[in-house]
This record gives structure tokens, C-alpha cells and sequence, in this order.
């Protein structure tokens, strides 16, 4: 661990003298010579004298991680709890507070595909509201428009209502902050599924303050998989606890707890999560790490706009990007496919441009059926 910590400090220094353009170099270097390593050192450690860990370190290093993280999101740690993935945290939220019968939810229809059937299974009443098309006749989405959407779609009666932060299947940066406004004014909990959130730009829990947030630290924090996180703010008496689907030694001492021990699993992406953490402050100044990223998606979305003659604009307005954007593909770029596309929906035909593209070309990159159009989805990390 000592060694890890050098590391981080030998990379911080190099930084310093080499500046940024050399940082994204860094930044890769410092992933797969630190975090990962540190992640495999706590599984060997662990497989070593299991008995030693399980009794005597792994709840230490479970609470240290915890609190870590909670002042690395602006949080009381006693308002977050960690999770194996940003799923486990969704499921928790939504059967714990849409169980009562009549329940009622809402959602966008660019929300997750996996919360739709969450919601589904949870046996509540479900508002699935269309999101009018974007990126026709020029007219661009916009933050003002998603608002008034939701203003005018939201039950009189809602139990939760549920928000990307980014959409998955969009990369829309979703205006939570008045998203949040909107449903306080009307007593509605909101649940906000920030799968893509964390990393890709600030994020201060208890100044969003939403219900409830989900997150991941494996994508834009880059730690290693198997690690998300659960804030939830300072419930009401009269709302049921929030409890996970598996009953551990944790359960009925409070909410972290709940949630901090489930069996016997792999935890060492979680322990390594302090590392991942130090990485960010050392060796990233996060203001610069985040406009860097979100500059360099911008001029590879102009590139490839001017590239394909697709239009000089991004589909929506700048303030619902970050580092991730759908960008038009050319009408026609499935002629280029070795194998006939007539008589296939236009989601198969992304299926077969996205595996094209990997197998005949190497890149690996999102294809998206939107509107019924066609686009690719760029992410740009420091990296």
C-alpha cells in the first residue's frame, strides 16, 4: 500500500512538470500501475488467511472506503452506503419505496431500460413519459424544454419519480438540479440514476440534495468493477427504510450498515476505492480534468459532424452535454456492411453497424436507435 502511495506522488510530480497534455498518459499509468494492482493486492490478502480478513480488517477498510468517498461526494458518510453496482442501489429504492399498494412512478423514456423492468416488476402504477424528438427541423432539445416536459407529464400523485443524471442511452446531461426543484414544489421523491455521473463532472450530494442517488465508480472514476454507491438524504418518519434485497448481520443498525456487509463476496474494489479516490485529488486538478474532457468531446463531435455533413450543431444545446454526445451517422453508412439489411428494424441495423465497426475495424464504440435515426455515441475520458 505504502509502495501504491509513492506511486501516486511519483505520477503527481511528473504531472506537475510535464502539464496536462502528458496528464491523460499519467492518468492511464496511474489506473493500471495503481488502482488495479491495489485492488488485486486486497484479493490476494483476503485469500491469504480469509479468517484474519473477514474478522479483523475487511469491516475497517469497508468504513474508511465509505467515509472516503463520502467526502469525496460533499456528503455525510451516514447518508451513503456502498454497493456492488449502481443496480443493486436502483433496486433497493424502488422496492423499498414503491411496495405499498397504488403506488405510483414516473420516468422519461429515455430513462435506463433495466429501471423500466425494475419498475415493471415492483407492481406500481408506472408514468412512462415520451420525451418529444430531438434533433429534428434544427430544433434543438433544451434544458428548458425537458422541464416544462416533466411540469406538464408528472402525476398530481406520485410517489417517486425517477431521473438520469446522463442518459445512457442519450449521454443527455439530464438538468437534475431543477428537475429536483420541480418535484419538491409538488412533494414528489426523486431517485436519480447517476450510473454516468460521477467523474465526468462535479458533484456535491448535499448541495443537490436529491432523495435519493445512485452511482458507479467503475466508469468515469475509473475504479475497478464492483463498486457503486447509495445516497439517500434525511428520510421522514413516515417513509419505510431503505433496504437492500439481501438480509445480512447489518440488518435493523441503521442504514450504512444495511447495506455494508451482504456475504461472502469479492469486496477488493471497494477497499481499492481509497486509491482510486487519491488518484483524483494528487494527480488530476479536477476543474481542468473535467473541461479538458468535455472540450475534447466537443471538437470530436464538430469533427465528425463536418466529417459525415450531418449538420454544424450537436442534436441538443451545450448545456445538456458533458463528456458524452450522440452524434448523426451519414443516411447509407449500412451499405457499407458486408451482409443485406433489408427487412431489418433500424435497432438491428445498429447492432450490425456497432459489431462492424468492432470486428472489422477495431473500434469499439455505442450505436444508437434514437427517434429513428441512427447515431454514434462518443465519450471522451482524460485518457
Amino acid at each position: 500500500v505504502s509502495a501504491v502511495g509513492l506511486l501516486v506522488t511519483a505520477v503527481d510530480l511528473l504531472v506537475s512538470a510535464v502539464g496536462l497534455l502528458s496528464s491523460a498518459v499519467c492518468c492511464w499509468l496511474t489506473i493500471q500501475w495503481c488502482c488495479l494492482p491495489n485492488a488485486a493486492w486486497w484479493r490476494t490478502r483476503a485469500e491469504a488467511q480469509p479468517l484474519r480478513f473477514v474478522d479483523r480488517e475487511l469491516l475497517p477498510g469497508l468504513v474508511f472506503a465509505l467515509r472516503q468517498h463520502a467526502a469525496f461526494m460533499k456528503t455525510d458518510p451516514r447518508r451513503l452506503a456502498l454497493v456492488p453496482h449502481a443496480t443493486s442501489g436502483l433496486n433497493a429504492v424502488i422496492s423499498s419505496r414503491l411496495r405499498s399498494p397504488g403506488a405510483t412512478a414516473y420516468m422519461l423514456s429515455t430513462g435506463y431500460g433495466a429501471v423500466k423492468k425494475m419498475l415493471e416488476r415492483s407492481g406500481a402504477s408506472v408514468v412512462l413519459s415520451p420525451l418529444e424528438p430531438f434533433g429534428r427541423g434544427g430544433d434543438q432539445l433544451t434544458a428548458d424544454a425537458i422541464v416544462e416536459h416533466v411540469a406538464r407529464t408528472l402525476p398530481e400523485v406520485c410517489d417517486l419519480a425517477i431521473f438520469d443524471h446522463v442518459s445512457s442511452n442519450t449521454g443527455i446531461k439530464m438538468p437534475v438540479e431543477r428537475l429536483l426543484k420541480l418535484c419538491r414544489q409538488r412533494g414528489v421523491a426523486v431517485l436519480i440514476d447517476g450510473a454516468h455521473g460521477p467523474g465526468q463532472f462535479p458533484l456535491e450530494l448535499d448541495r443537490l440534495r436529491p432523495d435519493f442517488y445512485v452511482g458507479n465508480c467503475h466508469k468515469w472514476l475509473s475504479c475497478p468493477r464492483g463498486v457503486g454507491f447509495l445516497y439517500a438524504s434525511e428520510p421522514s418518519a413516515r417513509d419505510p427504510p431503505i433496504l437492500p434485497a439481501i438480509t445480512s448481520h447489518g440488518a435493523g443498525h441503521g442504514f450504512c450498515s444495511e447495506f455494508l456487509w451482504d456475504g461472502a463476496r469479492d469486496y477488493n474494489s471497494a477497499l481499492a476505492l481509497p486509491a482510486v479516490l487519491r488518484f483524483w485529488d494528487r494527480v488530476v486538478d479536477r476543474e481542468v480534468g473535467w473541461q479538458y474532457m468535455k472540450t475534447l468531446r466537443a471538437e470530436a463531435s464538430a469533427l465528425l459532424r463536418e466529417e459525415w455533413g450531418v449538420g454544424l450543431e450537436p442534436v441538443c444545446a451545450s448545456e445538456l452535454l458533458g463528456a458524452m454526445e450522440l452524434v448523426p451517422l451519414a443516411e447509407g453508412v449500412w451499405d457499407k456492411l458486408e451482409q443485406p439489411t433489408e427487412g431489418l428494424a433500424l435497432g438491428q441495423v445498429a447492432s450490425l453497424i456497432q459489431d462492424w465497426l468492432h470486428h472489422k475495424h477495431k473500434i469499439e464504440v455505442p450505436i444508437k436507435c434514437v427517434d429513428g435515426r441512427l447515431f454514434v455515441r462518443i465519450s471522451a475520458h482524460l485518457y
